[in-house]
């Protein structure tokens, strides 16, 4: 629980620097006299990110909620049902988050079409090309060959022609960019917090079977399920 939640600040911490940059770069724009290209570019790309990353941090965040919302309602048991905790009525007020303001799946929506058109790659080669802390290479190597496979992802829903195997396995690509970018985040800050080694190494290590698992799925887009759909729901 707490290495999930380390890792959602982190994502949410680097959306609003993305955002305000995009802010920043907007009034520059639309500010009277000449604009350099090199402004330009640089607000394309600022509104690029802002647009990719302001709904994967809705999704994961507030499903992470819900998740460790539910977790902690476990350990505490059933002293925890009662109102004895503020667990009882966390676990209550959380679940609208994943369904106001946008449901999880409408961020999904929101997301799939940046990550097709490959938004997120300038800002994952940069953190690949990036140094840290020497005894982390471990986990800079392991980022590394996930970032290889979720781009193999992106570019097998890009290629497929039916479009609702694209809208079917479009969560599982979400979940991916989520991972590899909260992978990366935890990795960057080793370079400013010993303390945050062991959050890293953890969530790391925790997300590349997840990681795997979920380009399989989306890298053989079964249409197993989808041909299934009428029957199932009779």
């Amino acid at each position: 629980m707490r290495v999930d939640l380390e890792a959602t600040r982190a994502l949410l911490a680097e959306t609003a620097t993305w955002v305000d940059l995009w802010k920043a770069y907007e009034k520059a724009v639309s500010a009277e006299g000449e604009i350099s290209a090199e402004t330009r570019a640089r607000h394309k790309q600022c509104a690029a990110l802002a647009e990719t990353l302001t709904p994967m941090v809705k999704y994961c965040s507030t499903e992470m909620g819900n998740r460790v919302c539910y977790q902690s309602m476990q350990v505490h048991g059933g002293v925890g049902y009662m109102k004895e905790f503020n667990i009882e009525r966390l676990f209550r007020d959380v679940r609208i988050t994943n369904i106001y303001e946008g449901t999880s799946q409408l961020q999904v929506v929101a997301a799939i079409g940046k990550l097709m058109s490959r938004s997120l790659d300038p800002l994952l080669a940069e953190w690949a090309a990036a140094e840290y802390p020497a005894d982390m290479a471990a986990e800079k190597a392991a980022l590394i060959e996930l970032t290889a496979v979720y781009q193999k992802s992106v570019d097998a829903l890009k290629a497929q022609q039916d479009r609702a195997k694209v809208d079917y396995y479009a969560c599982d690509l979400v979940d991916q960019a989520v991972w590899l970018v909260c992978g990366w985040l935890t990795l960057r800050d080793t370079n400013v917090s010993e303390d945050k080694k062991s959050i890293a190494r953890t969530y790391i290590n925790g997300i590349g079977p997840k990681l795997r698992a979920a380009a399989e799925i989306v890298q053989g887009t079964n249409a197993v399920p989808l041909d299934a759909i009428g029957a199932l729901i009779a």
